[in-house]
């Protein structure tokens, strides 16, 4: 088979750029044949089991300036490509196939039936109607362009093919990274992002589900702030092995590089009453023994922490018990302060966060040209999505990376195929 457009792995961004590229040249009365080639038995497996099963299509920032900033990787490159086709087209295109998009209130989008089935079935019964072809079991084995004819030879474990384009959205499969080095590409290596952290601390201990409003910031294994600082807030879980939550998930996407560097072996620095530093946290406790002289600590906590972390943090601080706020002396005051504001914990590990997985790495972006997810390196030939050394914090901006980029890659391609009709079909 000979197909006008290859697409190497059908997840969000492979559908998403072979329904953009059929309805395309479907619009100019053009025939096509488009391909969609699966390793795996199933497609849109990452769509199926994202945002625990509600799938977080995209996120409510209509602002490309301010969206690039949730992008530890990639920020610069997709300025561009957001204002062409951002989180608005996005749910534009969702409303045309018959989905309505919800937005809840930290600026997350689902579906409104909160399945994520309903974004699958709607990408493949569009796919379907276009008639796009849907190959799964067929991992790509060699990935070949011969310049003689313009056309890429693939052999897939199930049989061999030429297309006239290719889009490479295999996600951060190592197989195609080495393909990918084959042709000429540099390839940043991948490591994880988007993970919690381990801590085994008494301070912690048996507080598991226990969340609270933090700043958090990242020290190195020396226990100095990184350069840059990877500085980060928001809610912070206490989970069985450690914490978790979108302040540790943010700081894991913003530190991806220099954790896989520490072995992730390195410390975090919470401060758990975020609209005070040590020395205004030390004059607020002042007041606050003061108007609760006669009142126990334990009984009586200072701010909205949970009872029982509070609890914790005056024993760390060596005034738990019984002791009223009248004894705290002015030493147990500021290392009340201190463990308030300047809490410090060893990170010994990682957890992927539920079932989801993102990296850090993928094609180097000075090898992309993103008006049209082109390669630099080699004739007709695109990327989308993961397979790129771009990545996000959570919260749906992965998701709209995969659309924003797989939308150019096949505007790119349906360029090139407009630029070089053929004369007839074999």
């Amino acid at each position: 088979m000979r197909w006008d457009i290859a697409i190497v792995g059908a997840g969000a961004s492979g559908y998403y750029a072979a329904i953009h590229a059929a309805q395309t040249l479907e619009s100019y009365g053009i025939e096509y044949r488009i391909a969609l080639l699966e390793r795996a038995a199933e497609v849109l497996s990452k769509v199926r089991i994202s945002g625990g099963g509600r799938c977080n299509v995209t996120h409510d920032q209509r602002d490309p300036r301010l969206l690039v900033d949730q992008y530890p990787r990639g920020h610069k490159a997709l300025l561009g490509p957001f204002h062409h086709h951002g989180p608005d087209q996005v749910i534009e295109f969702f409303a045309q196939l018959g989905v309505s998009l919800k937005t809840e209130p930290d600026g997350r989008m689902f579906p409104t039936t909160d399945r994520s089935e309903t974004i699958i079935n709607a990408l493949v019964a569009e796919a379907d109607r276009l008639g796009v072809q849907v190959l799964t079991r067929s991992s790509v084995q060699t990935l070949v362009y011969d310049a003689a004819t313009s056309l890429w030879q693939i052999t897939t474990t199930a049989a061999s093919h030429q297309a006239r384009t290719v889009l490479v959205a295999a996600g951060s499969s190592p197989q195609m990274g080495r393909l990918l080095e084959d042709l000429g590409h540099q390839m940043v290596a991948p490591v994880p992002s988007l993970f919690t952290f381990h801590i085994q601390d008494p301070r912690l201990e048996g507080l598991m589900g226990l969340s609270a409003e933090v700043s958090l910031r990242v020290l190195d294994p020396q226990g100095h702030p990184t350069k840059p600082l990877v500085h980060t807030a928001g809610p912070l879980l206490i989970t069985h092995w450690g914490v978790s939550g979108p302040a540790v998930l943010k700081a894991s996407a913003w530190g991806a590089r220099m954790m896989a560097d520490w072995r992730y072996n390195f410390s975090i620095e919470v401060n758990w009453l975020p609209q005070h530093n040590l020395d205004s946290a030390a004059l607020v406790l002042a007041e606050f023994a003061g108007q609760e002289a006669k009142k126990s600590m334990s009984n009586h906590p200072f701010g909205t922490l949970p009872k029982r972390l509070w609890e914790r943090m005056i024993n760390a601080a060596g005034c738990g018990g019984d002791q009223t706020w009248a004894h705290l002396t002015k030493e147990q005051r500021m290392a009340l302060a201190a463990e308030l504001t300047q809490a410090r914990y060893q990170v010994t590990g990682k957890s992927t966060f539920k079932e989801e997985f993102v990296t850090a790495g993928g094609v180097d972006l000075g090898e992309v040209r993103f008006k049209d997810l082109s390669s630099k390196r080699v004739p007709q030939l695109f990327f989308a999505g993961e397979c790129l050394d771009v990545d996000a914090v959570t919260g749906g901006y992965n998701f709209q990376n995969a659309w924003t980029t797989g939308y150019l890659a096949a505007q790119g391609m349906v360029s090139w195929l407009l630029e070089h009709p053929v004369e007839a079909r074999d």
